[in-house]
């Protein structure tokens, strides 16, 4: 059974579980890897799209092990977003320094952007604002600007930090009071989901209307709402829900 998340990794699911589309796009990695890592990266970048980050995480780790300059950089790029998505704040943090020492200065960019979430989740401001503020230096005028905004600290950045980020769809079977009801649940409808050809269940923390925190069971991560909408209908189970990632 996984880990229960420590309580920084819980907010950065809550307020960030977007991090991986829009600010800090995955697109193309593997496109600009070498010849001998670009598969394999790209079998990595697959796993995180499906939403199966622990999988995501090892490949990508895997990758940067076995390679140099650059793709060693895209690699620790793309582990840093899967772990911080796991919820393995400290790693992920270190993976993502590792790849803001990239040459490449839009890949350092988004980096160091990366990272100012991962530190204002991890309760680092200080950490955060200077990350963000590196950022807000690259070449990219759309990661700069949001990086300028989110380094101004305090309860509005962070709240600015959970619009920007929050982005994407995921078919949601149910959300339960206690986390151990929902990896019960996530554990019944597991093989479900392999059979047709979906990662395995996540269980997240959420929080409703009420500000209560309940434990999610989700599938996969989509761009739109249609997306997810056809997913669940390849599921076969129109009576589970379409949701933010991240909301419930």
């Amino acid at each position: 059974m996984p880990t229960c998340p420590s309580a920084p990794a819980r907010r950065f699911r809550q307020s960030t579980a977007g991090i991986g589309v829009l600010l800090f796009t995955i697109a193309g990695l593997a496109a600009c890897a070498s010849p001998g890592s670009s598969k394999s990266l790209a079998t990595a970048e697959r796993s995180y799209r499906a939403g199966d980050f622990e999988v995501a995480a090892s490949e990508a780790l895997a990758v940067e092990a076995a390679s140099r300059g650059e793709p060693r950089a895209e690699a620790a790029y793309l582990a840093g977003l899967a772990l911080a998505r796991e919820g393995k704040l400290d790693d992920s943090a270190d993976a993502l320094r590792r790849a803001a020492a990239s040459g490449d200065p839009d890949l350092a960019a988004r980096a160091q952007a990366a990272l100012g979430s991962v530190e204002r989740a991890r309760g680092h401001e200080a950490a955060s604002t200077a990350a963000y503020r590196v950022a807000a230096r690259g070449p990219d005028d759309r990661i700069a600007s949001r990086a300028d905004r989110l380094s101004g600290g305090g309860s509005s950045s962070s709240r600015t930090a959970t619009t920007d980020l929050e982005s994407g769809f995921t078919v949601q079977v149910g959300a339960f009071s206690t986390e151990t009801a929902a990896r019960k649940r996530a554990g019944e409808v597991a093989s479900l989901a392999r059979r047709a050809g979906f990662p395995s269940p996540q269980v997240r923390p959420i929080t409703n209307a009420r500000g209560r925190t309940l434990w999610a069971v989700q599938i996969g991560s989509y761009g739109d709402r249609r997306q997810a909408g056809a997913a669940r209908e390849r599921l076969g189970h129109p009576e589970w829900a379409v949701e933010t990632l991240g909301g419930g």
